[in-house]
Formats: C-alpha cells, structure tokens, sequence
C-alpha cells in the first residue's frame, strides 16, 4: 500500500490520534483529520476499523460551527475544512487555550494557594469541572439548541444518525425527511464535559467542541452524554432505538 503524506500547514505538528481521526495543532489552529487508509487499525476479528460516514460528519461540523456562532453557545471559530489533495475530510479551527474536560482531572488546577493536592490526580477539580458544564449545558446548551428549527432532517444535506442506531441499522445512506412545519430541533447526542474546554484556576467553561454528532432532529435525538456508562447503555435500549428509527422514517 503507497504510504499517504500527508499535507502540512506551517507550524503543524500531530499531538495524536485514534483509530478513525489524527489530532494536530499549528500554533494559532487546531486541526482533526481523516486517518489515511495505512494507518488505520484493526479491530479483534482482524477487520479494519473504518467509518463509512467519516467524511460527512467532517462537513456536518463545519456546517454547525458556522450555525452555532448566531446563538449564546460558544464554539470554536471555524478556519477552513473539507478534503485535502489525498481525498481525506479534514477540518481546521481557532486554537483554544484552557484544559479540555477529559484532561481536567490529571492534575489539580486549582492557583498554588489553593490546590486540593499537591500532586498527581485531582477528583475534587473533576467535580468543580463536571458541576459547571452541567450548569452551562443546562442553562445555555440546551435551551440555545432547542431555539434552531428546520423543516428538513439532518444538517447541510446530510443525515448521519447516532452510533447506537447505526449499530442496529446498518444503512449505507440515510435519506433527510421533511416536513410541512419546523419540527426538527438542532440536536447533540455528545454534549458533555469531556467535549468542553475550561479556564485554568476557575475551571469556567470556555466553550463546546465537537459538533460532528449534531443536526436538525426530532427532540428525542437529544442526549447528554454525562459518563461512559450511559452513553454504552444507549446500544443496549432497543426499545429506544426502534423509536428513533421510526422516526428518522417517518
């Protein structure tokens, strides 16, 4: 297989990667792109691990970080996206300073006077952490969300449902519905902390990241994503994810 080089914008350097995305900065950016075909991984049976709608869910979250801005949720400034000279979704955006939500525990970010410890893992800024992104997705997030309506399904042409209805429905395209009235609320079912980023020594919430998991849906789409616990029991609701596939054909 020809290794794929990939493309380099000026000061750009790969901080790191999983099986589907490669995670980089610039020193004024951010940048998330798609995993070249030799690099990707393989899963326990020996398949390669891939995501048929990678590509959409790149142009879904460009399309919501232009949307987002015209309501009080802050996100990052989108600087550029779409596909590189190799093929592959890319999407660049402002680089934000401040502790991302699934870092925030490594150590305690409290100033010197008022550290909780004095080394290693820090639950007590964890839970300061967690406490204010559960106050500002419920008293921005949600609410500024539940104001975006559409009468057409999906986001900029494209219906990519959550993971757990994939799971169960392997579809290879997912077809947007419309209706005669702005039904369709702007959802997110991977609101949390782990997605927020938060000011060192007050740990206040920066802002929201990570809008590929998002478009014009019926409400019962909504789900905040609070621990790896809830978000696993959504693959085991059958009786949920029946609903929400009546309603994606409805």
């Amino acid at each position: 297989m020809a290794v794929t080089t990939l493309p380099i914008k000026p000061g750009e350097k790969e901080v790191y990667s999983t099986a589907l995305r490669i995670y980089s900065w610039t020193p004024t950016t951010f940048i998330k792109r798609e995993v070249p075909p030799e690099r990707r991984q393989k899963n326990q049976r020996g398949e390669y691990i891939v995501d048929p709608f990678v590509k959409e869910l790149f142009q879904i979250e460009a399309a919501a970080l232009r949307l987002l801005p015209q309501t009080k949720i802050k996100v990052p400034k989108l600087v550029d996206s779409g596909l590189d000279e190799n093929g592959l979704a890319f999407i660049e955006t402002e680089l934000w300073g401040g502790i991302p939500g699934s870092r925030v525990k490594e150590e305690c970010r409290m100033p010197d006077r008022g550290k909780h410890v004095d080394a290693g893992e820090c639950t007590l800024c964890e839970e300061k952490a967690w406490a204010n992104a559960e106050i500002y997705i419920t008293n921005v997030v949600l609410p500024e969300l539940a104001k975006l309506r559409s009468k057409t399904m999906g986001l900029d042409g494209k219906v990519v449902p959550p993971p757990w209805v994939r799971y169960h429905e392997n579809r290879p395209t997912w077809v947007p519905k419309t209706s005669d009235t702005d039904r369709y609320v702007f959802c997110n079912w991977d609101i949390g902390a782990h997605n927020m980023m938060f000011e060192y020594g007050t740990l206040e919430v920066i802002g929201v990241y990570d809008w590929e998991n998002a478009g014009y849906y019926p409400p019962e789409f909504q789900f905040v994503n609070r621990t790896r616990q809830e978000f696993d029991a959504q693959f085991e609701d059958i009786p949920k994810v029946r609903r929400l596939i009546a309603l994606l054909d409805t």
